[in-house]
């Protein structure tokens, strides 16, 4: 269903024809560009889907208008899928243009389409219905509430699998619990192989390295280290339900059969603006980055049986402190050696985007979603890059994404020093 809506620029006057891609989410953000100022226009959309109304949008910087009125103007927009950037839709007969929802169907075909469908609808039910207790429940471990959190968690996971006895049992089962929850939006290929390598990892991992890897453990534990990165990404995973409505249009990205070269070119994204996802980006750049202390260290164990000693890529990082010592951008150089864990953060980590975001060194266009960014903080056109705000909401999946495999590494450590006390190992 598509619903029409005339709102007028409340700086310039123009009226615009919106037309709206009614789905499946019952609150969504709007973010539009007035055709003939620039300014951002933003709303949030309420639809009414017992009564059948709907829906009904507060803008700020337009005014709604009543009725049909004449239009200089007009773009559409969708809460779950790319629209036609309004620069290409003006002066069309809008009528005869594709709706948001055929041109992606199309695109994804029936089976992508269908998944895509169930995987969005089943995580927004989740995050409104089970992500107050979800969170809860992870509160309750950070805390060490024990008792408090295996009453809590009976309602999600059976007693026979999940006997919650003590830290170890408590530790499995909460990560097994935020897992479950995020999995509609989780790659699960991507899982899987890192679920694989690890098993593999510690199967065939030789006397030197298993007692390495039990070290490497209790250095972090005595830290506090495990404990603090369970906090941080408990805290992005939060930003992330507040934030996925306004990713939803690049989620869909993941069920395309395919891409045209243009396509960020010719489609945008309705649902965020810049501003809406710099955040997020830069909180999960420095968490994964920080992160990144886990995936070395056990690479180090993997490669030189010692948790502690580096790879050769520096004459001046010669231990785990010294890498820990340099900055983010150093830190995420020492992926390109191709060691065992890299790939699961090095394709998320764009370094150049970050960096500018950092310095205040870019520009966000409203009308054309073009994000103009300088890495190196100077303004000057040998430094200049581009990126689409549909391509920069992916890139901000990518890198949650891999935040969360990255947390299975950090979960797996946890749990080797967790199950090293129950042993009796010396710490």
């Amino acid at each position: 269903m598509v619903s029409r809506q005339v709102i007028k620029c409340e700086v310039c006057g123009a009226l615009t024809l919106v037309r709206i891609q009614v789905g499946w989410q019952e609150e969504f953000p709007i973010r539009v560009a007035c055709g003939r100022c620039g300014i951002l226009i933003t709303g949030m959309a309420r639809l009414d889907f017992e009564n059948v109304t709907g829906p009904h949008v507060r803008y700020e910087n337009a005014e709604l208008l009543p009725g049909n009125q004449g239009s200089s103007f007009h773009l559409e927009t969708s809460s779950e899928f790319l629209t036609m950037k309004p620069g290409l839709a003006n002066g069309k007969m809008m009528e005869g243009v594709l709706t948001p929802f055929m041109r992606a169907f199309q695109t994804m075909g029936a089976d992508g389409y269908l998944e895509f469908s169930q995987r969005t609808k089943q995580f927004l039910h989740m995050a409104k219905n089970d992500w107050p207790r979800v969170r809860r429940i992870n509160e309750l471990w950070l805390n060490r509430k024990l008792d408090l959190l295996a009453k809590d968690i009976r309602d999600f996971l059976p007693a026979d699998g999940f006997p919650m006895r003590d830290e170890f049992d408590c530790l499995r089962g909460v990560r097994a619990l935020t897992v479950r929850f995020l999995s509609p939006t989780l790659d699960e290929e991507q899982f899987e192989r890192c679920g694989t390598l690890r098993g593999e990892v510690l199967s065939k991992a030789t006397p030197d390295q298993r007692k390495a890897v039990k070290e490497f453990a209790n250095h972090l534990a005595e830290r506090k280290l495990l404990r603090r990165f369970e906090e941080r990404i408990l805290a992005l995973t939060a930003a992330f339900v507040d934030r996925f409505k306004y990713l939803v249009p690049a989620f869909g990205l993941r069920f395309y059969a395919g891409r045209s070269d243009d396509m960020f070119e010719q489609s945008c994204i309705t649902t965020a603006s810049f501003d809406d996802l710099k955040q997020f980006f830069v909180d999960g750049f420095e968490l994964a980055t920080d992160l990144l202390v886990i995936i070395i260290g056990r690479n180090n164990v993997f490669h030189r049986s010692d948790w502690n000693v580096m790879t050769d890529k520096r004459r001046d990082v010669k231990t785990l402190a010294d890498f820990e010592s340099k900055t983010k951008g150093e830190r995420v150089q020492f992926l390109e050696q191709g060691e065992v864990f890299n790939w699961i953060l090095e394709p998320a980590l764009d370094s150049k985007i970050r960096n500018a975001i950092a310095h205040n060194a870019y520009r966000y266009d409203n009308a054309t979603q073009a994000i103009t960014y300088y890495p190196h903080g100077n303004e000057v056109e040998s430094n200049r890059h581009t990126l689409h705000m549909a391509e920069f909401a992916e890139k901000c999946l990518r890198l949650f994404g891999a935040v969360q495999l990255a947390a299975e590494v950090l979960f797996e450590t946890h749990r080797i020093f967790f199950f090293s006390q129950r042993q009796g190992s010396p710490a």
